[in-house]
C-alpha cells in the first residue's frame, strides 16, 4: 500500500483541493527499480514508448494499493513495464513503458539534428 503517511513523494505533490499525487518522475523511477529488481541490472536504462495514462491520486489517510508489473520477451528485448490499480478484473493503467538495458548516454547524440528537429 502507498499512501501520504508513508511515502514523502505524495506529501509533495498535492492538487489544489488536497489530495496527493503521484508525479511523473516516480512513475518513471518505479519502472526503473521494477526492471533493477527483475533483471538484477544495476546500470543505466533506456525508457521508450513512455506513457501517463491516469493520475494515480491518494487521500489522506486512503492508502491505496498499487501493483507493478513488468512483461519481459523472450530474448534481450525490451520489457513493457506498467503501473497500475484497482482490482484485477478491472486495473486501472496510471502509466508504462518500455525498458531495455544501456541508456542514451552511452552514444554520441546528434545535437544539431535535435536542433534542427526542434526549431
Amino acid at each position: 500500500l502507498v499512501g501520504t503517511a508513508r511515502h514523502w513523494v505524495f506529501s509533495e505533490h498535492r492538487l489544489k483541493d488536497g489530495p496527493a499525487l503521484l508525479p511523473g518522475s516516480a512513475f518513471l523511477e518505479i519502472a526503473r527499480a521494477a526492471w533493477c529488481e527483475t533483471t538484477g541490472a544495476t546500470g543505466a536504462v533506456e525508457m521508450s514508448n513512455v506513457s501517463f495514462d491516469y493520475p494515480f491520486i491518494v487521500a489522506d489517510g486512503q492508502p491505496r494499493a498499487m501493483f507493478v508489473s513488468v512483461e519481459r520477451n523472450k530474448g534481450a528485448g525490451p520489457a513493457r513495464i506498467v503501473v497500475s490499480s484497482g482490482e484485477l478484473e478491472a486495473r486501472v493503467e496510471h502509466a508504462s513503458c518500455r525498458v531495455t538495458p544501456g541508456s542514451v548516454l552511452d552514444r554520441r547524440l546528434d545535437l544539431d539534428g535535435i536542433r534542427r528537429r526542434c526549431t
